[in-house]
């Protein structure tokens, strides 16, 4: 077994030092005065354990938490469902508010998930909550994930102290609390500022990673003869590579682990750390959710049919906890059949469960509801398909339960030959086809280690750390950054300031790689990114301290230091002048496009309209999301809000732009009702094609598109619809059409103002003319077209600084 050190004095050695049977690792009464406490924050689970001394060796236990009922009738477990409920004006957290999870409206007197909307910026979470400020007698307000999350803490902050009075532990508590690997320095920041409000912390907290947590946890409990492994028998012989591969409700996070047994004891280092991926058991219910539950309400509360938000925003959170329900049912007896595949659930006997009832609720004045909700092994298999399947997709964005495995072991140099173990923690790992799906895909021969508690390794790890971090000073397991800090600078190229992999805490100067390029110039604007331009966390900013500007040529001296918890701070200086960052929090935690941007942006303005206004708006901020959504091709959501934008302002007509949204969005029942009344409230040449578009016979699309023409000579697209139509009745007409609108367009060419798309019709046109060479050259040139880059609204090109050597370039 594993010995830890012996004394306060040898506290700078690892607790785990040499394989001999367990001592106190400290003198007794160092746990007399302090209690030492792990918290695993879970997306869905939260479970706190605690450090105590029992026959003189430290013992760790999950804590049983109180969690009462609005009936004040309590709940005693160390599972807490990370869930808060608004019942009968009274706030409930834990199992009480899972259970009314089903009958409540998500955001508005129930919230949940909320750890995954941390360190993002899209204004209020929740622009419908019930609890705002002025409502609770406390002061406290429900009105971001933030307020959530601090909410939460407050009801753990009191069941930590009641359960250590019941256990008669010291009633000083040791925070350390356990955070995703791939977190970043954002989402860490909220986290912290929700614990502080909460009053668990004062000043900075001891944060670990999930990972770390779960492995320095496992491997306690291994030196005390509870596990079962063959990796401590390596141990003695060589250094060890662990991975471990850690599947909850909202992420999942790997973390490359290499264990060495040296006279001192065991020396472990983080190789590598996947970068955030938003991928949990969540996801999967929410597939099942979309796939098999949705159907079965929509059908019975016809012939209701919801908007393409309310689906989103409404009724896929109040179908999730059922879906979650009946998928834990099917893998249960997809385990005990021994089934690890989604073809072994298909081929298995249609096996169909249930649950209770979804009682009857409303949207507006629509009423849905759904009696014995169920599913079967084959929509199991269906809604797990994307996640598990095989081959891995090539595209490391996929959300596919191997990707962050594979960016992780990419990190660490590693392959999966190099690998002697995989740990399983997180409750999403019971899933049987998840691992089965990892181990097929690393091949090889690595044993896979799946301890019995999934739920409550993290929390024991985390107490652990707790006890010998803030007792002992020791840190077991070093963090490293899991993605590059980098700054943005001239031509979209980069200068790293800290790369992946970093050890932390860090700090480094980076002198004399950015300069000047202006003369004159008035501003500097230095963007800091998280692995690539769309990860934005905030833009350092420096002006000039005269009218002259900057001189050209002067050198830009950059600065980070980043905590051992991730916390980042970025300092440039030219000359006397110095700045930092403005941390901002992105509106995603996830790369996005400028056009993607805009609409989150939008998003974020109308949420606040919402938060003052409640459920009418002002009609100027709803057009204004539906115009980003448009632009972001969100068709259908923009065709949705237009329509919002009329309810509230019925003098405003948008039947065109509902009609082009929705026919974008390829629901063509929807289109053609729009098209009708675009043309019925005012006929237009945009009404009048629309229309044409969607009628069936030839004479009244004919009669139509002559009428679009008739409002506007050179409507482009009615030309040329007009003219197939004719040649196709065999009318002359209809090529002189044609090859009208095939010159307009081949002067476009020319004079190359035509774009993609207009290269791709007059390739279509031209073939159909018979004129090759032209329909050949427009081909090539679509090709060469792609939509130009947009600078973001968060900084100017023009004031970006310049690398002072030149960029590499690529083939």
């Amino acid at each position: 077994m594993l010995k830890p050190a012996k004394a306060a004095t040898s506290s700078r050695k690892s607790p785990l030092a040499v394989l001999r049977h367990p001592e106190p690792l400290l003198p007794e009464n160092s746990l007399q005065n302090k209690t030492y406490i792990g918290m695993d924050f879970g997306t869905s689970t939260t479970v706190l354990s605690a450090v105590s001394l029992r026959d003189g060796a430290e013992q760790v236990d999950a804590l049983i938490i109180e969690q009462p009922d609005q009936d004040g009738v309590m709940t005693r477990n160390h599972l807490v469902n990370t869930v808060i409920a608004y019942v009968n004006k009274r706030l409930v957290f834990g199992r009480e508010a899972f259970r009314q999870r089903s009958f409540l409206h998500e955001g508005r007197n129930v919230f949940s998930s909320f750890k995954m909307r941390l360190g993002v910026d899209l204004g209020p979470t929740y622009p419908e909550t019930a609890v705002r400020a002025g409502v609770l007698k406390s002061g406290h307000k429900i009105e971001s994930a933030q307020d959530a999350a601090a909410m939460f803490f407050r009801f753990i902050k009191r069941g930590v102290q009641t359960a250590l009075d019941t256990a008669k532990l010291p009633k000083t508590p040791e925070w350390c609390v356990s955070v995703p690997a791939s977190f970043e320095a954002n989402q860490r920041k909220d986290l912290e500022t929700a614990l502080r409000a909460a009053g668990i912390v004062t000043s900075s907290v001891a944060l670990i990673d999930e990972p770390n947590a779960a492995f320095l946890s496992y491997l306690f409990e291994t030196s005390r003869g509870l596990n079962d492994s063959k990796l401590l028998e390596l141990l003695r012989e060589r250094s060890i590579n662990v991975l471990v591969y850690d599947f909850g409700a909202g992420t999942c996070d790997i973390s490359v682990l290499c264990l060495e047994s040296r006279e001192e004891g065991i020396v472990s280092r983080n190789l590598a750390v996947s970068r955030f991926t938003a991928l949990g058991g969540d996801d999967i219910d929410l597939a099942l959710a979309r796939q098999v539950l949705l159907p079965q309400l929509i059908e019975s509360s016809a012939p209701v049919q919801p908007s393409q938000r309310d689906i989103e925003e409404r009724i896929l959170p109040r179908l999730q906890p059922t879906a979650e329900l009946l998928k834990i049912r099917l893998l249960e007896h997809a385990r005990d059949k021994g089934i690890e595949t989604t073809d072994g659930l298909r081929e298995a006997s249609d096996l169909r469960v249930t649950a209770l009832d979804i009682e009857s609720f409303k949207i507006g004045a629509d009423e849905f509801h759904l009696p014995k909700p169920g599913a079967t092994l084959i929509d199991l298999a269906t809604a797990l398909e994307p996640f598990t399947r095989f081959p891995v997709p090539a595209d490391d964005r996929t959300a596919h339960v191997f990707i962050p495995v594979q960016d992780a072991l990419e990190k660490s140099g590693l392959t999966a030959d190099d690998l002697d173990g995989v740990l399983f923690i997180g409750g999403s790992s019971e899933n049987t086809i998840v691992r089965h799906t990892v181990m097929k895909a690393l091949g090889g021969t690595v044993e896979a280690i799946v301890p019995k508690d999934l739920r409550s390794h993290v929390s024991k790890g985390a107490a652990l750390h707790s006890y010998w971090y803030n007792g002992c000073g020791f840190d077991f397991i070093q963090p490293i950054t899991s993605e590059p800090i980098l700054a943005l600078v001239r031509g979209g190229a980069f200068e790293t300031i800290l790369p992946a992999s970093t050890p932390l805490p860090s700090q480094v100067t980076i002198s004399d790689e950015l300069i000047v390029e202006d003369e004159g110039q008035k501003r500097i604007e230095i963007p800091i990114c998280v692995s690539t331009a769309d990860k934005l966390l905030g833009v350092i900013v420096i002006d000039s301290p005269d009218r002259k500007g900057f001189q050209r040529g002067t050198r830009i001296s950059i600065s980070a230091s980043i905590s051992r918890d991730k916390l980042l701070v970025v300092e440039a200086r030219i000359g006397d002048r110095v700045a930092k960052t403005a941390m901002l929090n992105p509106m995603a935690n996830r790369p996005v496009s400028e056009t993607e941007a805009r609409l989150l942006k939008a998003k974020q303005a109308f949420n606040e309209v919402l938060l003052k206004h409640g459920p009418r708006p002002p009609a100027a901020k709803v057009i204004a999301y539906a115009n980003a959504a448009e632009s972001a091709g969100d068709h259908q959501l923009a065709a949705e809000l237009f329509q919002k934008a009329e309810q509230l302002d019925p003098t405003r007509n948008f039947a065109v732009s509902i009609t082009y949204n929705y026919a974008r969005a390829g629901k063509h029942q929807l289109k053609e009702l729009w098209a009708r009344k675009a043309y019925e409230r005012e006929p237009s040449a945009a009404a009048a094609y629309n229309l044409a578009i969607n009628v069936e016979g030839s004479d009244e699309k004919e009669t139509l598109f002559r009428e679009a023409l008739r409002y506007e000579p050179d409507y482009h697209s009615a030309i040329l619809a007009l003219g197939r139509v004719l040649l196709r009745k065999g009318d002359s007409e209809g090529t002189e059409l044609l090859e009208r609108s095939a010159k307009k367009l081949s002067q476009q060419l020319s004079t190359h103002n035509i774009d993609e798309s207009g290269c791709r019709v007059l390739a279509s046109v031209s073939r159909e003319l018979g004129q090759t060479d032209v329909a050949q050259e427009a081909e090539a040139r679509a090709k060469t077209l792609s939509p130009k880059q947009q600078t973001s609204a968060a900084y100017s090109e023009d004031n970006l600084a310049a690398l002072a050597r030149p960029a590499i370039e690529g083939n």
